[in-house]
């Protein structure tokens, strides 16, 4: 018997999909959410909602009560690691057996970058705590497409990156929330970090072509250099990418 599983961040788009998929597969799942309003589509679903907010540990105990499993959905930051840990450390105080964190590819060898190294020293603090731990690094989410440049591809036909012609794994949010799912409701995971990436690498000239393929009319990628990049920069605005499109 797995036991109640909680998925935190339950109302983004990864969480949101763990959701559902547990649901599907007849697992008592418990949404997380840090709002109590976030959690209305899922009581409809008949789902059980906690209110889990990040910045109220008082919140923490009542959420994890009862629950054997736990789904943590973060974002690198600088107090990330320091939350990861007291996270942990909650969750192994209210009897969880096991910790599963969605982390990001290249946190365990690309310290280069800012977010895989933020997720390592997640992933690090997590370990420290002892509990049972699985960490999951999924490349970049084909979802991303949609979620920041979306507006952007359908107003303008245009988007923006700085990624040059750089190849990535694309993998869709659907098939990280099913290895999720296998590493929750199943044994032989613990202690262990999967990366998740696409059977196919794609640079975002090639992506373009694919949209255009799609959509029955040009779609343009543009390449930035690090420095147009920044979100203050009137290239980025002219293009309609906010500051949260600009995260990786």
């Amino acid at each position: 018997m797995t036991g109640t599983i909680i998925v935190t961040g339950a109302s983004g788009t990864v969480g949101r999909e763990v959701v559902k998929q547990l649901a599907a597969a007849g697992m008592k799942v418990r949404a997380a959410v840090h709002t109590a309003s976030k959690g209305d589509v899922f009581k409809r679903l008949g789902i059980e909602t906690v209110e889990l907010d990040y910045a109220r540990p008082e919140t923490w105990a009542a959420a994890f009560d009862g629950a054997a499993k736990v789904f943590f959905v973060g974002y690198a930051g600088p107090t990330f690691a320091e939350l990861s840990r007291n996270l942990a450390e909650a969750a192994k105080k209210a009897g969880v057996a096991h910790f599963v964190k969605l982390s990001a590819f290249g946190a365990d060898f690309a310290p280069q970058f800012y977010i895989a190294r933020s997720h390592r020293e997640s992933e690090e603090a997590i370990e420290s705590t002892g509990i049972a731990y699985t960490h999951l690094r999924p490349n970049v989410f084909m979802q991303n497409l949609i979620n920041y440049y979306g507006q952007a591809i359908r107003d303008t036909g245009i988007f923006y990156l700085a990624q040059g012609d750089g190849k990535v794994g694309f993998i869709d949010v659907r098939d990280v929330a099913a290895a999720a799912v296998v590493t929750l409701t199943s044994g032989g995971h613990a202690g262990k970090s999967y990366s998740l990436t696409g059977s196919e690498s794609l640079s975002y000239y090639q992506v373009a072509e694919i949209l255009s393929r799609a959509a029955g009319k040009k779609i343009e990628y543009v390449a930035l250099s690090e420095e147009q990049a920044l979100p203050t920069k009137p290239s980025q605005r002219c293009a309609g990418i906010s500051s949260k499109s600009a995260r990786p």
